[in-house]
């Protein structure tokens, strides 16, 4: 039977059109056949009638007739069964949302799958680490054999504005690498460079979009203008494209700042940004047509003049990640951990108690913005 046919039965007019011609054939067979040749007509009848219709619609058409009579009879148990319904769905659509961004959507940078995070194994350490120091990550950067590009990044959240008007904006610390690594392009003014990321050069900013709009409504004449950050006048650069929030999972950062600017902004900065805190994670670019196994070999060969110079012993990693994975940002789908276990540096007698001694520095300023020169968290 033709699902034309079928479909057209769902016409009232077509429908007691062909019940008549049913009718009509039934009656007609019943006069010429014999007393019990033709057997239950009704049941004939019947079994036309459903394989013309759509039974399984008009089931459902009637359950959800009898579930609403039902429910108007007892309205609180409506309620309860219709807020935990919404409940479920509220849950498992956030859910799918949080997995979409951190497993399944792509970094929205210039080929994603092309990004690595460094990573250390420290002989006896549980897991390993994924922080460097500001010094560390200019040495990783400095491995033009290795990688195109490296960059270092944290979050952290920034005090905007001025006394009695101030709002916590996050945020994130860069190295002048930063943009340049992802492949990030500007849609407004320009974006951090090298050059930002060195002492005693003027402290510039770079806005997401989504603040540039909120903040000052898209207006091109916002850059140039200066930003009261933890106190300190900080000039805006820049606008990062629309849809990038950062290289951090589960962080925004609508203000970004070079690690330099730590020197002039933060009583601590140069502490902050010594030798022994490791708070910087690390995005390698590596060179064009240098496999990771190559990559992985070069840095092992070069890691225990690097590591002895930043006093950071360990074993270097490479990782192309899964954002849920230990490296934390969103630059993959597939996770390819490769340990360096043929390594042996010299630094078994290294001491990166150091790192340990600024722990309680490091939380109370790396999560903040900037103090100012009177040492006001910023």
């Amino acid at each position: 039977m033709s699902f034309w046919r079928r479909l057209a039965y769902l016409l009232p007019a077509f429908r007691r059109a062909e019940e008549r011609e049913m009718r009509e054939e039934l009656e007609s067979l019943a006069a010429i056949a014999n007393p019990g040749e033709l057997g239950n007509l009704t049941l004939a009848a019947e079994s036309r009638r459903e394989a013309l219709g759509w039974t399984w619609l008009e089931e459902c058409v009637r359950d959800v007739r009898y579930a609403v009579r039902t429910l108007q009879k007892s309205p609180g148990f409506a309620a309860t069964a219709v807020i935990s319904l919404a409940l479920g769905i509220g849950v498992n659509t956030a859910i799918l949302t949080f997995i979409d961004a951190l497993l399944l959507r792509w970094l929205p940078v210039d080929r994603p799958q092309e990004l690595v995070q460094v990573i250390v194994r420290t002989p006896g350490a549980a897991s390993p680490r994924e922080s460097f120091s500001y010094p560390m990550v200019r040495a990783l950067a400095g491995q033009k054999e290795v990688f195109a590009a490296a960059a270092g990044f944290s979050s952290a959240g920034f005090n905007v504005g001025l006394p009695g008007s101030l709002r916590r904006v996050p945020g994130a610390w860069v190295t002048g690498a930063f943009y340049e690594t992802l492949g990030v392009k500007p849609i407004a003014g320009r974006l951090l460079t090298r050059d930002d990321d060195q002492p005693g050069s003027p402290v510039v900013a770079v806005l997401s979009y989504e603040y540039w709009q909120h903040e000052f409504k898209g207006d091109p004449q916002a850059l140039g203008q200066k930003l009261l950050i933890g106190g300190y006048p900080v000039t805006i650069a820049g606008v990062s494209p629309p849809g990038f929030t950062g290289a951090d999972v589960g962080a925004v950062a609508n203000i970004t700042l070079p690690l330099a600017a730590m020197l002039p902004m933060n009583v601590n900065g140069g502490v902050l940004l010594g030798a022994g805190n490791n708070w910087l994670r690390v995005l390698a670019r590596p060179q064009k047509g240098v496999s990771i196994a190559v990559a992985k070999s070069r840095l092992a060969a070069a890691w225990p003049q690097i590591a002895t110079a930043a006093m950071s012993p360990g074993l270097p990693s490479l990782s192309r990640s899964n954002p849920l994975g230990e490296a934390g940002f969103k630059a993959g789908r597939n996770r390819v951990d490769i340990s360096t276990d043929n390594v042996r540096t010299a630094l078994a007698g290294s001491n990166d108690d150091r790192s340990g001694d600024s722990a309680h520095l490091l939380r109370e300023h790396c999560e903040s913005a900037t103090g100012s020169r009177n040492g006001t968290a910023a």
